[in-house]
This record gives C-alpha cells, sequence and structure tokens, in this order.
C-alpha cells in the first residue's frame, strides 16, 4: 500500500501532505462533489492495478514450477477430483434419530414384556427382572457420560425413566402389598408426584438435561387425576386445572432454562383457560345463585394467576408477540369482572343486569386510572391490560342500552306526521327506562375521573381528549332527561331548545371555545326539531327560536364556521313561514308570499357579513322555487309571486353591482315569466300589442346605457327586451295555424341574427338565431309529419342510426368546432 504522498489524478504529480485545491501543475480543482468521485474512482483503480500485479506474480511462479518438471516422468494414475456433495443430514442428527429410535423400540419392547407375558413369572423373577432392567438403565448414564457419550447417556436415561412407569404398573398390576385396592386415578397422582421428582433429582444428580422437562410433563396430571379420584364436580376439575396453572407459574420461576420456561409458561395459559372459561360459562348461564355459586371459586383463582404474572417480576417469558402482563392483566379482569357481575345479577331486576357488569368495570377503571396517573407508576402493562378490559366491559353494556336510546331519541319525529298530516303516530316512542339512560353516565363519569386526574398530573392533551370524548357522551344523553322522567313532548322540546340557547349563549360570549358548548349545540338543535312535531304552536315556537339562535351563531362565529347557521337560519325562517301560514288556516297560494318574504330578507342581510354573502344569499333564492310551487293552480298568485321576485331581482340589481350581471337577466326572465301568466289568464292570443310597447322601452333604455357604457353586456343591455319582443310571440306562433305571425316573426329574427353578427353582439345572435331555428322547425313540422306517413316504419330508425354513427365517427372535429363557436360567442359584447 502507497503511503507516500498523493498525486493528481489528472497529470499524477505530487500534491504534497496538505490538502489544496487545485493541482499546482495543470490547475484541475480537487474539491468538490466531483472531484471527490474522481478521487474515489482513482484509488480504487489503482487498488485493482495492485491486486492485478500479485496475481501476475503468483501466476508466474506457479508456470516456472510447472515448467521446472516438465522433463520428469509422469506421476501414477489416481482417481479424478470429485468434490464432495452437499449433505442432506448432519451427523449429529442422524445419531439423535438413531437414539431416539432405538429408545422408543426398547421401551415398546419393556412394555409388551410387561402386559403380555408378565402372568408367565413368578413374583420373584419378575421383581428381579424389573428391578434389574431399571437399575441398569438409570446406571447407564454414568459411565457413558464420563466417556463423553451425552446423547446416548440421555436416551438411556429415558429409557430408565420410561421403565419406572412401567415398574409403577406392574407394581399395581400384580397387587403389591394391596395397591390394587387404590383407585387408579389416585394411585397414578401419586406415582406421576414421585416420578417426577424423582426425575428432577436424578436429572441434577447425573447432570442431564432430559430428566427435567420429563418431570415437568409428568407434573402436569397430578392435580387432574386427584380430581378424578375423589370424583371431583365439574368445579373441582376447574380448581385442579387451575392448580395445574399455580404450579407451572411457580416452577417457571425455579426453571433458569429458557426453553423450559416457555413452556411453562404456555402450558400455565392453557391450564388457566381451560379451567376458568368453563366456569366463566356455568356462572353466566346459571339460573339461581345456589347454582352460579361453585364457579366463582375457580374465576377467583382465575383472577389472582392473572395478576401474579401480570405483577411478578419473575416472569419476563415473552407470551407470543405480545405483552404478557398485559395479556395476564386483561385475563384476570375478565375473570373477575365475570364473577362480580355474575353474581350481582342475581341481586338486581332483570333490566338492571348489564348495570351489574358495568358498575364494577367502571370502579376498576377508576383503579386503573389512578395507577396509570400514578408519580412512579409501576407495572403500566398490567394496569393498561386491567384498563383495556374495564373499557371493554363500559363499551359492551352500552350497547345493551343503545337500541332504547336511539328509539328515544328519534322517536319523536313520528309525531310530526300526525301534528301536520294526520297521520297515525302511536308507535312514536318517548318514554324511557332508568337503566338506558343511567348507564352511560357511568362511562362519563370514568372519562371524566380521567381527565382531571390527567389534568392534575400534567397530562393536558389526554385530558383535552378524554373530556372531548366524555362530552360527547354526555350531549346527547342528558337531552333524554324528559324522557327519563316521562314528561310531555311539548316539555322534551322545551329542553332542547333551552339546552340549544344555552350552548350558543356561551359561544356568543366566546366563539372560540368552551368545548362542551360546541359540542352540544348540534345534538340539542336535532333534538328540538325532532320534538317540535309535538303541535303546531310548539313547531312554530321552536323553529322561531332555533332561527334566532342560528341567526346569532352566524353572526358571532368566525367566518369559516358561520355559513352552516347562517343557512339555518334562513331555512328556519321559511319553515315558520309555512308552519305559522298553515295553522292560521290560510291557503298554500297564500303564505307562499311569507316564504317569498324570507327570501326578501335574506338578500340585504347577506350583505352585513363578508364571506357569508353566498351562503345566505343562495339559499334565499333556493326559496322562491319553493314559493313559486304553493301557488300552483292559482296563476293569479303566481303572476303576482312571479312580479314581486323580479322586482326583488330588480332591487338586487340596482342596489348591488357585484351580481348586476346575474340578477338583471334574472329580474327580466321573471317579470316576463308574470307577463305571459297574466297575458294567459285575460286568454289573450295576440300577445304583441302588449309586449312590443314594453320591448321597445327595454331596448331604448339598453341602448342608451350602452351609449354611455360601451363595455356593458349585450345580455344586460338588449336581452330584456328582446326577450319581451321574442318569446311570447314564438310561444304563440306554435298555437297559430295561420302564416303570418310566423313570416314576420322569422324576418324579424333573421334580420336580429345579421344585426347580431355584424356588431359582434351576443345577446341578439343567439336570440335571433335561437328564435328563427324554431320558427323553421315550427314549418317544417307538418312536412315532416306527413313525409313520415309516407316513408316505411324502419326508415327513420335506420337515418337516426346512419346519423349517431357519422356524429360518432366525428366527435372530436364536433368538439373542436363547439369549442371555435363558443370562443367566438365569448369574445361577443
Amino acid at each position: 500500500m502507497n503511503t507516500g504522498s498523493p498525486t493528481c489524478p489528472g497529470c499524477a504529480s505530487p500534491l504534497g501532505p496538505a490538502p489544496v485545491a487545485r493541482c499546482p501543475q495543470c490547475r484541475l480543482p480537487l474539491l468538490g462533489a466531483d472531484a471527490a468521485a474522481l478521487w474515489r474512482v482513482t484509488l480504487t483503480l489503482a487498488s485493482l492495478d495492485a491486486q492485478r500485479q500479485s496475481l501476475l506474480l503468483h501466476r508466474d511462479h506457479l508456470l516456472a514450477g510447472l515448467r521446472a518438471r516438465q522433463d520428469l516422468p509422469d506421476p501414477p494414475p489416481h482417481a479424478p477430483y470429485v468434490p464432495p456433495t452437499g449433505r442432506e443430514v448432519s451427523g449429529p442428527s442422524a445419531q439423535t434419530v438413531l437414539l431416539v429410535l432405538g429408545g422408543l423400540l426398547v421401551g415398546i419392547a419393556a412394555l409388551v414384556f410387561t402386559v403380555v407375558s408378565w402372568g408367565r413369572l413368578d413374583l420373584g423373577v419378575k421383581a428381579l427382572i424389573l428391578a434389574a432392567v431399571t437399575v441398569c438403565a438409570l446406571l447407564a448414564p454414568l459411565p457413558l457420560r464420563r466417556r463423553g457419550l451425552t446423547a446416548t447417556a440421555e436416551t438411556a436415561a429415558a429409557l430408565g425413566l420410561s421403565l419406572v412407569l412401567l415398574d409403577w404398573y406392574a407394581t399395581r398390576a400384580v397387587g403389591l402389598v394391596a395397591l390394587d385396592r387404590i383407585d387408579a386415578a389416585g394411585y397414578w397422582a401419586a406415582a406421576t408426584v414421585l416420578t417426577a421428582a424423582g426425575a428432577a433429582a436424578y436429572g441434577a444428580a447425573v447432570r442431564l438435561r432430559g430428566p427435567l422437562p420429563a418431570a415437568l410433563l409428568l407434573l402436569q396430571l397430578p392435580c387432574l387425576l386427584a380430581a378424578l379420584a375423589i370424583d371431583a364436580s365439574p368445579t373441582g376439575l376447574a380448581v385442579a386445572c387451575l392448580a395445574t396453572a399455580l404450579l407451572d407459574l411457580a416452577l417457571t420461576a425455579r426453571v433458569t432454562a429458557p426453553v423450559y420456561a416457555t413452556a411453562q409458561v404456555y402450558a400455565a395459559a392453557g391450564w388457566a383457560l381451560l379451567g376458568g372459561l368453563p366456569a366463566g360459562g356455568r356462572l353466566v348461564d346459571a339460573a339461581t345463585f345456589a347454582d352460579a355459586r361453585p364457579s366463582c371459586l375457580p374465576l377467583a383463582l382465575l383472577a389472582g394467576l392473572g395478576l401474579a404474572v401480570a405483577l411478578s417480576p419473575a416472569l419476563p417469558v415473552p407470551l407470543l408477540a405480545t405483552e404478557p402482563r398485559t395479556v395476564a392483566a386483561a385475563v384476570a379482569g375478565a375473570a373477575l369482572l365475570t364473577g362480580v357481575g355474575g353474581s350481582l345479577r342475581f341481586a338486581l331486576p332483570t333490566d338492571w343486569i348489564a348495570a351489574g357488569y358495568a358498575i364494577p368495570g367502571a370502579l376498576l377503571a377508576l383503579a386503573c386510572v389512578l395507577a396509570l396517573t400514578a408519580a412512579q407508576p409501576r407495572h403500566d402493562s398490567a394496569w393498561l391490560g386491567l384498563l383495556c378490559l374495564a373499557g371493554a366491559t363500559l363499551v359492551l353494556a352500552q350497547l345493551s342500552c343503545l337500541p332504547a336510546l336511539v328509539t328515544a331519541y328519534f322517536g319523536p319525529a313520528a309525531r310530526w306526521g300526525s301534528t301536520w298530516f294526520g297521520w297515525d303516530a302511536t308507535h312514536a316512542a318517548w318514554a324511557l327506562a332508568p337503566v338506558p339512560f343511567a348507564l352511560p353516565w357511568l362511562l362519563v363519569a370514568v372519562l371524566g375521573a380521567a381527565a382531571a386526574r390527567c389534568a392534575r398530573t400534567g397530562r393536558r392533551p389526554a385530558a383535552r381528549q378524554l373530556s372531548g370524548a366524555a362530552l360527547a357522551i354526555a350531549a346527547p344523553v342528558v337531552l333524554l332527561l324528559p324522557a327519563v322522567l316521562q314528561l310531555p313532548l311539548r316539555a322534551g322540546a322545551a329542553w332542547a331548545v333551552l339546552l340549544a340557547a344555552g350552548a350558543t349563549a356561551a359561544l356568543v360570549r366566546r366563539p372560540d371555545g368552551p368545548a362542551a358548548a360546541l359540542v352540544l349545540v348540534a345534538p340539542s338543535t336535532v333534538a328540538a326539531v325532532l320534538r317540535a312535531g309535538a303541535d303546531r304552536p310548539t313547531t312554530i315556537a321552536v323553529w322561531s327560536v332555533l332561527a334566532v339562535l342560528a341567526a346569532l351563531l352566524a353572526a358571532t362565529l368566525p367566518v369559516r364556521w358561520a355559513s352552516a347557521p347562517a343557512v339555518a337560519a334562513v331555512l328556519a325562517l321559511a319553515v315558520v313561514a309555512v308552519t305559522a301560514g298553515t295553522t292560521a288556516g290560510l291557503a298554500p297560494h297564500q303564505y307562499a308570499f311569507a316564504v317569498l318574504a324570507v327570501t326578501a330578507l335574506s338578500v340585504p342581510a347577506a350583505t352585513r357579513r363578508g364571506g357569508l354573502g353566498l351562503a345566505v344569499e343562495l339559499s334565499g333564492y333556493a326559496l322562491t322555487p319553493l314559493a313559486l310551487v304553493l301557488t300552483a293552480g292559482h296563476p293569479d298568485a303566481s303572476s303576482l309571486l312571479l312580479t314581486v321576485a323580479g322586482l326583488l331581482a330588480l332591487g338586487v340589481a340596482a342596489l348591488r353591482p357585484d351580481s348586476r350581471r346575474l340578477a338583471g337577466p334574472a329580474a327580466a326572465a321573471l317579470l316576463i315569466l308574470a307577463s305571459w301568466v297574466r297575458l294567459v289568464l285575460a286568454e289573450v292570443t295576440a300577445p304583441e300589442p302588449y309586449t312590443v310597447s314594453v320591448a321597445v322601452a327595454a331596448l331604448t333604455i339598453g341602448h342608451l346605457r350602452r351609449r354611455r357604457e360601451p363595455s356593458a353586456p349585450s345580455w344586460t343591455t338588449y336581452g330584456p327586451g328582446l326577450g319581451t319582443a321574442l318569446l311570447p310571440s314564438l310561444l304563440a306562433t306554435w298555437t297559430d295555424p295561420h302564416w303570418p305571425r310566423p313570416l314576420l316573426l322569422g324576418a324579424f329574427a333573421l334580420a336580429l341574427t345579421v344585426f347580431g353578427a355584424r356588431r359582434l353582439l351576443r345577446a341578439p345572435l343567439v336570440l335571433g338565431a335561437g328564435t328563427l331555428l324554431l320558427v323553421a322547425c315550427h314549418e317544417l313540422a307538418p312536412l315532416v309529419v306527413q313525409v313520415l306517413d309516407v316513408l316505411p316504419r324502419w326508415l327513420p330508425l335506420a337515418a337516426a342510426g346512419l346519423l349517431l354513427l357519422v356524429l360518432g365517427a366525428t366527435y372530436e372535429q364536433r368538439l373542436r368546432d363547439a369549442r371555435r363557436a363558443r370562443e367566438g360567442l365569448r369574445r361577443m359584447a
């Protein structure tokens, strides 16, 4: 490796030990990203050159050695070199298979000998054979270990322990010391305990690993066998399973090997669930407390086991991929709440059964919150598991009362049909039992206490989230208080309006807070609307108050939040107008003007606060079609309403220049419609004497304005006059069987089209061309009908199909033509 001074990568001149910005010889830049990349490439190439030189020297050395032996005789032939193939089984694996298989075969042979051939020998021979074989198998590992045959020693030890079990079987089979009189389950319970203890001691004495797992495996049986020996009930069997789980946990703390400790944790979890789940099921299904009482002991043991695992520092073994303390704590909490809730349900009325589980869940949740928010919390994961279980219990309890709450909240909406339309509303529910009303407050209390605790301990974000959740639950529930007290629906509407007014007052006083008011406004408003159908005076009063409250919010809240209450205020006033008119006995065409009055009020109100004008104005305009529908069947009222609406639009166009472009044509259209309706009422068949004078006046005013303001659009200046002149005559043309009116109207439309094209005015061009096209269609209609009577029925269909094919084939060209036409119209005035 060259450790001297570096050289320039461009000219190879030495650079010296100190870094320089440029080469002193060739002035090559040596700093920057590109220069650093060049240095790396140069150094890599230098390393490759050095490696190549080394390989070339080694090659020359080997070649020289082979050339030196060119004249020597050839070496004797030998087998070609064959590289070893990959082994599929390692040596230790093959040894293990052989040893395990051999041990199993010997064990099976011993079993067959004991069971089949045992009765052919006398007592002494039997004892001698069993003792000799067992002792030999148990002593064999000692010399095997000294010679380093550990695997063989493990096999011999396993064989010896299996022979011990056969000895137990044989001893009882021959009735030695009257052992055959003992119950089989009790005998084997004692045998497994003694064998497990002996295996553990034997493994420690001979320093082998195999006896310990065998002892742990045997210890899974004594408790269950003992329960079977005393003919225990299902509760006793559950206690036996839980005792086995407790024994496994106790052994876990004594076992040092992680694999054995993990296996014990798994075994303990399995035994605990095997004993606890059936007990919990029996407790839930029990009909009396006497039937449920035996299940409390297994559940108490399961809860104790779970808490022991969750709170014990001596169990660091992971359970699957989750934290074992959290899972164990959740299991303990489930057992605890199942036992307490299942017992309390026998002391409570039927409809309070859910509360029997929710109340202990709430208390447990509060205890967990206090523990988790302590100054130096210990066992966070355990308390978190208990909190999750308690929260799940509370939520499940809420689900039991949710249908009753939803029915009580939305049920009053059916009263609208009976109050205003005479529908049957006997199914409308309003009364609410105390239990569904009380259960949500347990959850609210827990969330509120947790929020207060978090705020006291400095956890402000968590406190805000918990407070918001509590308020979101409490807001709709508090509205159901009149239903619990079984007050009239009118009182329920008053209660909802009162809460909405209080929340609105809080928001008006502080537009940026408090959260409680903001959360309460929406559910209280909805509840007031649903209950407003109690009777007609209540409907009018509720909607009037809601309109005032919405207007206050629209005037106070920030602009981004004020659009919704502003639109709600306009719509509420419309509802008040309709309901008040109906209650007063007015016909729809009469109170339609009250609806139009709301539109008239919304237009000036839209200019009061910037940013809300468009929402308020559009909501007011949307009421005009409703008012027009209410006047259906009464042309006099329709004509008057259209006239008033047109005058309002003219007022908007005059007072608000920003809306003049839309308000002007709208005013003209409304006034023209009003005149048409009036002409129809007068049974006028020749509208020209009435419309031409008005059209001439409108065109004169528009022309004068355009002379004063040349940039004014033609739709504003000429559109109203031309529409007044053309449209009534066009409608009359379609019902006129004579030819003078179509001829004169077509000639006028043609002249108007030419005028608009020459002066580049959009309104005359569009209105003239449209009128001319419709007049032409009117004139061609009889001819088309005659031709269709002559032609075969299939020919029009074929022509239509060909037309569609042509249009589809030239679709892109038609789009380009339409764009050019649109751009041409856009350039016109």
